[in-house]
Order: C-alpha cells, then sequence, then structure tokens
C-alpha cells in the first residue's frame, strides 16, 4: 500500500501494482499478509540470493472473496492503525525534543513546551 507519503516516490521495478474493483487495498494488504498469503508468497518465489515471485505465480494466488461490509470494517481498521502510528511518532519526538530542552536549558521550559505541543493533539492524548 502506498501512501501520501510515498505516492510519486521512486522505486524499483520489482514490485506488483494491483487496482482491484473486488477487493480494497487494506483487505489485500491484510491478505498478504496474513500467514496463507504469506505461504503462497513464499511457494511462487524463485532464486536464492533475491528472491522474487513472477507475474504467473503472482496471479495463481488465491484470495477468499470478502464480503464489502467485511473490507469496510478492515480499511476502518486499518486506517486507524496508520493514524494511531503516525500520532505515536509525533509524541515520540515532542518527547525527545522535550528532554533536549530540558538538557540544553531547564526543566520548567522544557515541560511547558511539552504541554504547549500535547494541547495541538488533546483530541487524541489524554493527559
Amino acid at each position: 500500500m502506498i501512501n501520501d507519503d510515498l505516492d510519486n516516490a521512486l522505486c524499483s521495478t520489482g514490485f506488483f501494482v494491483i487496482n482491484s474493483e473486488k477487493i480494497n487495498s487494506e483487505t489485500l494488504l491484510v491478505l498478504l499478509k496474513s500467514l496463507v498469503g504469506q505461504l503462497q508468497l513464499k511457494k511462487g518465489c524463485s532464486g536464492t540470493i533475491l528472491t522474487a515471485i513472477g507475474d504467473d505465480e503472482f496471479k495463481r494466488i488465491i484470495l477468499p472473496d470478502i464480503p464489502v461490509s467485511i473490507q469496510s470494517d478492515i480499511k476502518k481498521k486499518i486506517t486507524e492503525m496508520y493514524n494511531a502510528k503516525a500520532l505515536s511518532n509525533r509524541l515520540l519526538n515532542i518527547a525527545k525534543q522535550g528532554v533536549e530542552i530540558a538538557i540544553e536549558k531547564d526543566e520548567k521550559e522544557a515541560q511547558d513546551w511539552i504541554g504547549m505541543e500535547l494541547k495541538k493533539y488533546s483530541q487524541f492524548v489524554y493527559c
């Protein structure tokens, strides 16, 4: 799955672009990362050092027919997961910068700065 951060990024040719009308990207991600999906991908791989799966083998992967309502639930959960991951990264950076401020200046200034930064995320963070 390509998110906005990677859209139009340069990459190698060792990728498949999948645009499906039957299955959304998030559900496809979950299916291909599942044990059954991984086993099918590994079964179709060739090569010893740089393994790859060929076009014909990739097309042989069997995926279940998931109802749209369940796909919507999966999409919602995956979106929530990516949002939580982004928020945790932002909070980690606030904590790191807060420690730097405490070391370089003083603890009170660091606490004030952290408090101001956390207010930006008050709808997501319980303080």
